[in-house]
């Protein structure tokens, strides 16, 4: 009896068979997709070959861009492989360029939410996880993933509110401001705007 062919054997295979077609249709924007797709893929689930990974989808999702540049989806891959390397800020340029490009779509909010948060940026993907549903309130993803955000916004929010106290240069209570990007209000003085030092956890 043949044993099940398991996941990194059937990865490397469906490469493998990518890789012969796209040496005959070097101009396939589509074929360059879907290599990147699986090497994204093959990087995230086996740890050992995650920078050979990523760096094979960083070339396959560059060719495919320079076929179809306006492919929201190969853009939104692209991002994905920015934000699993820790390029945040790079990933959230491309999620803009998404957006831009599709606006009725959720996805590019979600992901440029993501890559925020990684920065702890947290006003500004608190906006993006708002937005996304607002723009698709049935979608269930954009629900699901604002929800999961609230469990540990509210509760952050709170606690940079307590911890805010007054400005360094002014004396103005921060903890009285009402604004609801905590974030900024944090860091910046609304009465006299100077900048003020990070709390700590």
């Amino acid at each position: 009896m043949r044993a099940a062919e398991s996941p990194s054997r059937r990865i490397e295979r469906t490469l493998h068979r990518l890789y012969a077609r796209v040496a005959q249709r070097p101009s396939s924007a589509s074929l360059f997709q879907c290599i990147g797709k699986l090497e994204l893929e093959r990087g995230f689930t086996y740890p050992s070959v995650r920078f050979s990974a990523h760096c094979a989808a960083d070339v396959a999702f560059r060719c495919s861009l320079e076929l179809a540049p306006n492919d929201v989806w190969t853009i939104l891959y692209f991002a994905s492989l920015h934000h699993a390397r820790g390029w945040h800020e790079d990933a959230i340029a491309l999620c803009g360029r998404a957006h831009e490009l599709a606006p009725p779509l959720d996805l590019p909010l979600i992901h440029m939410g993501d890559a925020f948060a990684s920065l702890r940026k947290y006003g500004d993907a608190d906006r993006c996880y708002r937005q996304a549903v607002e723009i698709d309130p049935n979608s269930e993803v954009a629900k699901a993933r604002l929800e999961k955000w609230l469990k540990f916004w509210i509760p952050e929010r709170e606690r940079r509110r307590r911890h805010a106290g007054r400005c360094w240069a002014c004396g103005y209570d921060l903890r009285d401001d009402q604004s609801n990007d905590v974030e900024t209000l944090a860091l910046t003085c609304p009465n006299c705007g100077k900048t003020q030092p990070p709390t700590k956890r």
